[in-house]
């Protein structure tokens, strides 16, 4: 299980006015280690507090689901290892622009094909190479334009994820691995109850 410092997330106010907490005071969660994947049987109930409404780990409900934005925003040395900061963020279908929840993740290249890429890919199947056509994820070694990549690999999958073209596994996957271990399902499921009550 992973060890990774305090939590760096930013609940929303849905209206998009001002956030709970400021921004800029947001610091990328560093993971040490891999952590542990979602079993299949207890993925509806791990994607429930984000707003994902999953009738299995292979299918979707028919309830809209919330919009993921994945963008990677550089990378920094820590401990002789360079982590890729991924900006994450929640948002009501259509207004990624005021995300209700959001948090930056450093994850190391290791990290993020070995969690995320690897079964991704094995997940989709046949279908990865359809969905992917053209995106490819980063070399094994860090080279120049890695991040580039990255940031462009990572779109991609948020985009499939938004569209139901991927399964409530690979949402898992994402969530699995680019949130701290110490997240609280508490706060996400509050923001995201905000975000989808209608305004009077």
């Amino acid at each position: 299980v992973a060890e990774g410092a305090a939590m760096a997330t930013s609940p929303v106010s849905p209206t998009g006015d001002a956030p709970a907490t400021d921004p800029g005071a947001e610091e990328p969660v560093i993971l040490e280690a891999l952590p542990e994947l979602v079993d299949r049987e207890s993925v509806p109930r791990f994607l429930d507090p984000f707003g994902y409404a999953a009738n299995s780990s292979a299918e979707w409900g028919n309830f809209p689901i919330p919009e993921l934005s994945l963008e990677v925003r550089g990378h920094d040395k820590v401990g002789g290892h360079v982590y890729y900061n991924i900006a994450c963020a929640f948002a009501r279908p259509g207004q990624w622009h005021s995300p209700y929840y959001k948090w930056v993740a450093a994850r190391r290249l290791g990290h993020l094909r070995e969690g995320l890429h690897d079964p991704v890919k094995q997940e989709l199947r046949g279908d990865y190479k359809k969905l992917f056509d053209g995106v490819h994820f980063a070399h094994k070694v860090a080279v120049k334009g890695t991040t580039g990549r990255l940031d462009t690999w990572c779109k991609k999958l948020a985009s499939c994820l938004n569209a139901k073209s991927a399964p409530p596994m690979v949402a898992a996957f994402v969530l699995r691995i680019l949130l701290p271990e110490d997240f609280d399902s508490d706060e996400v499921a509050r923001a995201a109850a905000s975000a989808s009550t209608p305004k009077p």
